[in-house]
């Protein structure tokens, strides 16, 4: 299978291939090319043979593409606008990798600090501890502050126990490795993990209404797809306005009625009077897109500005109950 980069790409392949008119041996050749350097020549070749058996390259598709995905590229063919389809959805999984990409890269950085500092913390239990014990190895116990009795015993039990704390230590990096690969959802736990993948289902929910409505797949059929492929606010949304939709109500009335935002609904609005509703679709999710970009530089400022001033408190703290005592009881 194709993770999410190589998916876009040979979305990004068909869509250029398709506009420039190119014969479908042709576009199977560059992706050929593509693949093999990537290790995937066997999937070009199980692709092509799909392709060629049923006559379709939707169907082909179907190998790497969720169902409702395929519904709108076999309407794709059917209405003669396939490289626009493929256009689109190429343009949202670039969208997932974007947030995917933006997540890994603002948790990732409170992490390796974290690890630099913990890497910190033992390097001075094991080098400057003991050194500051010979130190202070002649002054009374009970002039000796209980801070620096604590990092003294830390640094004995570290020093005493050195293999068990490496055990440990591995345990937990494995723990914690574990917990964010197998449990995805304690992400949601953190709000604006939570607004920005939420946002990213925003933008997938208008990408997709745009690509079926132009593939000409009546409304009813939409809003199953839809509804059935999210999982944040937009589901509620269309699980109600396609109850408004089968009573015979309008697109944005619909949408009104199942609690969609008025901004959208008045873009809606534009687009039924302008019958370029597609259009509408598209500027809601280039307006989720820049508010997208907007929560991701957020986050990383967030995730930046909250490790400085974890940094600044380790330091301040470690300097206060290591070389301040030493300074008084000297004094």
């Amino acid at each position: 299978m194709l993770n999410l980069q190589e998916t876009a790409l040979l979305l990004g392949v068909f869509a250029d291939s398709i506009r420039d008119g190119l014969d479908i041996k042709y576009i199977l050749r560059r992706l050929k090319i593509a693949f093999e350097k990537r290790g995937k020549g066997e999937f070009i070749k199980q692709l092509q043979e799909k392709i060629f058996t049923s006559g379709s390259i939707a169907e082909g598709m179907s190998l790497i593409l969720p169902e409702h995905l395929v519904v709108a590229l076999r309407s794709g063919e059917k209405q003669g606008n396939l490289d626009y389809v493929f256009e689109e959805l190429k343009n949202m999984y670039e969208t997932q990798i974007k947030v995917y990409k933006g997540l890994k890269k603002a948790l990732s950085y409170p992490i390796f600090n974290l690890s630099i500092l913990f890497l910190m913390f033992t390097g001075a239990l094991l080098f400057y501890i003991p050194r500051l014990k010979a130190i202070i190895k002649d002054i009374p116990q009970q002039k000796i502050p209980q801070a620096t009795k604590t990092l003294i015993f830390l640094s004995d039990a570290l020093r005493q126990h050195t293999i068990l704390y490496l055990l440990i230590l591995s345990i937990i990096i494995i723990g914690i490795i574990f917990l964010f690969k197998n449990f995805k959802s304690l992400l949601f736990k953190i709000p604006l993990v939570q607004r920005i993948i939420i946002r990213q289902e925003n933008i997938m929910v208008y990408t997709l209404f745009s690509v079926f409505y132009v593939a000409g797949i009546n409304l009813k059929k939409i809003f199953e797809m839809i509804k059935d492929s999210c999982l944040g606010p937009f589901k509620l949304i269309f699980e109600k306005a396609e109850v408004a939709i089968m009573n015979g109500a309008t697109l944005s009335k619909a949408m009104e009625t199942g609690g969609m935002d008025e901004e959208a609904v008045m873009y809606i609005e534009i687009g039924e009077s302008t019958q370029k509703i597609e259009e509408s679709l598209k500027k809601l999710a280039q307006i989720e897109y820049e508010k997208l970009e907007k929560e991701l530089n957020i986050l990383l400022n967030v995730s930046r500005n909250t490790m400085l001033v974890l940094i600044g408190f380790f330091v301040i703290v470690f300097f206060g109950i290591t070389v301040l005592p030493i300074y008084d009881m000297l004094k």
